[in-house]
């Protein structure tokens, strides 16, 4: 069987660049076993175009933010799902000086992006919040499992998903292709995540898991716009219930839930709610993470038949839509890859 492209992996870059391939006409076959898409099946799916303590813009907003938007309503149209929600973040003040520091910012917003201030406590959110805080109606949240399971029966659909692990002792490569059992195929792509430390061709890379905990919590709140002060709460499959997270270990490497992150969450969840909560349920996975914060995408210095798109961290709703753009054009020769996020910058790491 001949193919375009292999990729192994559907987590949330194998699945944005399976449905990039897709919509080019690329004939591909994915490798995937569900349970191995930990990270991107426990994430809350969070897009925020600002950042941090220091009110910035995360890195290269002005193209991520607008791409995004398209790429999931076109995705959904494809796939006949909804799972986009460009609903708004709400960021309770803590302190006066914050309220003060942010009303100065939003006056001459960095870049342009939009801030909405209020001063008086937002009752309708059942929030700490006595000085008010900050709407961000550009962000929101995206069903990172429906997204996935969507992408998932658009391949079986076409015969194109092999729920089996991916043997990488069994690929030859020769004459600019890549012969996997019976299929003959122009490129390999590996978008496994923290598993790519498995795979030979990748273990060079610095991909490094951090593993995060959530919990499932069920409590009378609107489901808009979601809440992040510490603490996160996003819709999770029902009304009334809410995915609350998350934590950040990069030492415990432990695939299991913990006592320690559940009384981290429920401290934080305490400290933001006005209302009684419930636990339902805890969720972990690890995050592949990359030691400058940037996606890893392009072609291995050795073996032109294989390439990697990988290390999205924590923001891979954002991130993974315009890489995984960037790389089916620049399969099909249009555009070249963005210096910052080219695998070629680790390639001294292969040199021995």
């Amino acid at each position: 069987m001949k193919a375009d492209y292999i990729i192994v992996g559907n987590g949330l870059a194998g699945a944005c660049l399976a449905v990039q391939l897709h919509t080019l006409g690329k004939k591909l076959v994915v490798y995937d076993i569900p349970s191995d898409n930990k990270s991107s099946a426990v994430a809350a799916g969070l897009y925020n175009p600002i950042t941090g303590k220091v009110m910035k813009k995360t890195w290269q907003a002005a193209v991520l933010f607008p791409y995004l938007h398209r790429f999931y309503r076109e995705a959904e149209h494809l796939l006949q799902r909804s799972f986009f929600h460009p609903v708004g973040i709400y960021r309770p003040f803590i302190t006066a000086g914050e309220q003060n520091d942010w009303a100065a910012w939003s006056a001459n917003p960095d870049d342009g992006v939009p801030v909405e201030l209020t001063v008086a406590p937002q009752s309708r959110l059942a929030v700490n919040d006595p000085l008010g805080g900050l709407l961000l109606p550009t962000a929101g949240w995206v069903d990172v499992a429906s997204f996935l399971n969507a992408v998932r029966s658009l391949l079986s659909r076409e015969h194109r998903l092999v729920e089996e692990p991916f043997r990488y002792d069994a690929v030859r490569l020769a004459a600019g292709v890549a012969h996997y059992g019976d299929i003959v195929a122009e490129k390999i792509i590996c978008c496994e995540g923290v598993g790519a430390r498995n795979n030979p061709w990748l273990a060079p890379l610095p991909i490094q898991p951090l593993k995060g905990e959530v919990l499932i919590v069920e409590a009378a709140l609107p489901e808009a716009p979601i809440v992040n002060r510490g603490v996160y709460l996003v819709p999770h499959r029902q009304p009334g219930f809410f995915k609350a997270g998350a934590t950040y270990n990069p030492h415990d490497q432990q695939p299991t839930v913990t006592n320690q992150a559940r009384q981290d969450l429920e401290r934080h969840l305490k400290a933001i709610l006005r209302i009684p909560f419930r636990v339902c349920g805890q969720e972990w996975g690890f995050r592949p993470t990359v030691p400058d914060r940037r996606p890893i995408v392009g072609q291995h210095p050795r073996l032109e038949q294989i390439l990697v798109f990988n290390g999205l961290g924590t923001k891979g709703v954002s991130l993974a839509p315009y890489f995984s753009h960037t790389l089916a054009q620049w399969l099909a020769g249009k555009q070249s890859l963005p210096h910052e996020a080219n695998m070629n910058r680790f390639y001294p790491l292969y040199s021995n």
